[in-house]
């Protein structure tokens, strides 16, 4: 049926730990007559609270509510009540557990009674403590495992990174976008070959053509040379060394110069490493665009 009770602090008694509940749509503060007979240290519990009500019902009658619960609905400390099935509960507010305390001949009574105020107390200052119950609890645990467990593997991972970045370059923007690289001396001297073929044929500087290929270079593929000047020049522990020396270096900055240099060639009709002249792919009006236009 639906849950009428909500656990609202766990608070220990010696080494009881009691159940305070709140009844849904009031204001009332509960304990469970289990729950106090077993504070009162009564050998059966329910059964000793129940005769005292019964002597007293007058006065214990209201101060009690009587609650068809499933068992399980409710529990006893960290313990939940047994499961399966309904059961007559019956539960008191502060005032009934007070008036049980005066009439019980137990050792404990006084000091309970003065617990069950402490903790009413605690609760209308913010200050009672809702403890999990032992399947929450346990859930919580075996979370926490789980997450200790995650966290140990991600500081191992981050270790090994650490680790390939101590032992390889691969922590240097350049090289990170790099595969096969690896200074190419005999591409360096191609390359330069070509450049000065090109930029004799359209009239211009070979340092003029370069700065215009390097232009396109970033504008067609999004990159910065420039940043892969930088880290090289960290890596190799130098101060200064030529833009082509860096493309030379990187597999991908060789593609990207090649397709550029190579239609230029093919616009100025050079022929490539073969000796085969490349065929025409753009006007040479365009090529031309390449020339610098002298004041």
């Amino acid at each position: 049926m639906e849950q009428t009770l909500t656990l609202i602090a766990n608070e220990s008694f010696g080494e009881l730990p009691c159940s305070f509940y709140q009844q849904t749509g009031t204001d009332d503060i509960l304990l469970t007559r289990e729950q106090i007979g077993l504070a009162l240290e009564y050998t059966d519990p329910r059964v000793a609270v129940g005769k005292i009500h019964s002597r007293h019902k007058d006065r214990l009658d209201q101060f009690s509510v009587n609650l068809m619960l499933d068992k399980g609905d409710y529990q006893i400390g960290n313990t939940p009540s047994d499961s399966g099935g309904e059961q007559e509960t019956v539960l008191y507010n502060p005032k009934g557990v007070m008036e049980i305390c005066r009439w019980s001949r137990q050792p404990k009574a006084n000091a309970f009674m003065d617990f069950v105020w402490d903790v009413m107390d605690k609760l209308m200052r913010g200050e009672a403590r809702l403890t999990p119950t032992h399947e929450t609890a346990l859930a919580i645990q075996q979370t926490n495992e789980k997450l200790d467990a995650i966290t140990a593997v991600c500081k191992d991972l981050q270790t090994k990174v650490k680790s390939i970045e101590k032992t390889s370059n691969y922590s240097n923007y350049y090289l990170r976008l790099q595969a096969r690289s690896g200074y190419d001396q005999r591409w360096e001297q191609r390359a330069i070959r070509k450049v000065k073929a090109v930029a004799e044929f359209i009239g211009t500087e070979d340092t003029q053509l370069l700065r215009r290929i390097y232009q396109e270079m970033e504008s067609r593929y999004g990159i910065v040379l420039d940043d892969f000047v930088k880290d090289y020049k960290r890596v190799k522990r130098i101060t200064r060394c030529s833009t082509l020396s860096v493309v030379s270096f990187s597999f991908p900055l060789r593609e990207m110069f090649d397709a550029i240099i190579g239609e230029l060639c093919a616009v100025c009709g050079i022929e490539n490493d073969n000796g085969q002249q490349l065929g025409l792919v753009e006007s040479i009006a365009e090529a031309l665009a390449f020339r610098e236009v002298e004041a």
